[in-house]
């Protein structure tokens, strides 16, 4: 987060209870550059002149927006995509916050912040947000740690529990990676969602209360969790065409709400049913894992093992497939690999 110049606190940490509206003003100018809408010290909604892009774009249609400018939008949205709005609204609000802060920084402008304190029930009524009273976000967090770990994961991030994701993520440097592109496509997308990737899988799960981030290798952990977790709604071809531009994964695996298993493998979407959806994973999982340990054994001598993990790790993000990993070790150290 950004700290005002000249040293001081962090201005834009109001702390995890606080709900209400903070008005963030240019010392230089003395005028307002941002105002956020907070919500138990989440940005629900955030407006600055330095955003050009406006909240409803990417959500509403033009037709729409022209129905109901001048009635309650907020109301619409949330009555007509309801969790898809309110992921909208948050990750619009994350937008602009971070513009503003970059924007802030660059000219090296100082702030000052004015806060106005409001219920938390008031704040999520403005903007037509579901909120339960007396539910602080710890104890949310622990409420889906404790179903978490009825499913055996263990080791997991909460969204909005306070922690640092990338602190979860610290001993992969492709996890971290992953999951920055995976969440702002999927931001808008109700549901658990898993990315299943060459060493493991990464998924975001969505229980009532919040989601969840875990990363597992055990397929058939990961099925239960998706068939008794809240499923997934449609998801859009854009989407799934954008996961592939990123490159980041072999296959996207979700449940619809009907109970079967979609797998998206990169060029289609296969419909599966649990079992046969366990298979493909672990047969992917299995072959990846053959080939790496043939290019282990296979590096030139002169390479030290832990710098060739390393080579080999890299090469497994550019090619979830296992036949771009192939052609890049081979191309790269003139070694065809026998893995069969």
């Amino acid at each position: 987060m950004l700290k005002a110049n000249g040293g001081g606190e962090d201005i834009f940490n109001v702390g995890s209870e606080f709900s209400g509206v903070v008005v963030y003003r240019r010392k230089v100018f003395e005028d307002p550059i941002l105002t956020v809408y907070y919500l138990k010290g989440e940005p629900i909604y955030a407006e600055s002149f330095v955003m050009k892009r406006r909240w409803w774009e990417g959500l509403l249609s033009e037709e729409e927006v022209e129905r109901h400018i001048f009635g309650d939008m907020f109301r619409y949205a949330y009555e007509t995509y309801g969790e898809r709005y309110v992921s909208h609204l948050k990750r619009y609000a994350k937008d602009t916050v971070s513009l503003t802060e970059d924007m802030v920084r660059d000219f090296g402008w100082e702030l000052e912040a004015e806060a106005t304190e409001d219920p938390p029930e008031d704040m999520a009524a403005m903007f037509h947000v579901p909120y339960e009273a007396g539910s602080t976000s710890e104890e949310r967090a622990l409420e889906i740690a404790s179903k978490l770990n009825a499913f055996g994961f263990p080791v997991f991030y909460v969204s909005g529990s306070g922690d640092d994701p990338h602190g979860f993520f610290h001993a992969v440097r492709t996890n971290r990676e992953v999951m920055d592109k995976v969440a702002g496509i999927f931001e808008e997308i109700g549901g658990s969602i898993a990315f299943v990737l060459p060493l493991y899988i990464i998924a975001r799960l969505d229980l009532d209360g919040g989601r969840a981030w875990v990363v597992t290798k055990d397929a058939r952990k990961l099925a239960l969790a998706l068939r008794y977790l809240r499923s997934a709604e449609d998801v859009p071809d854009r989407v799934l065409n954008e996961v592939i531009d990123t490159l980041c994964c072999r296959y996207v695996v979700w449940r619809g709400e009907k109970g079967t298993f979609y797998v998206f493998d990169g060029a289609k979407t296969l419909s599966l049913g649990s079992e046969e959806t366990v298979e493909t994973v672990e047969r992917y999982l299995r072959t990846y894992d053959r080939i790496l340990n043939a290019a282990l054994s296979s590096l030139p001598s002169g390479i030290p093992s832990k710098m060739g993990r390393m080579l080999l790790y890299e090469i497994t993000t550019r090619h979830p497939d296992t036949e771009g990993f192939v052609g890049e070790f081979s191309r790269r150290f003139g070694v065809k690999l026998d893995y069969e």
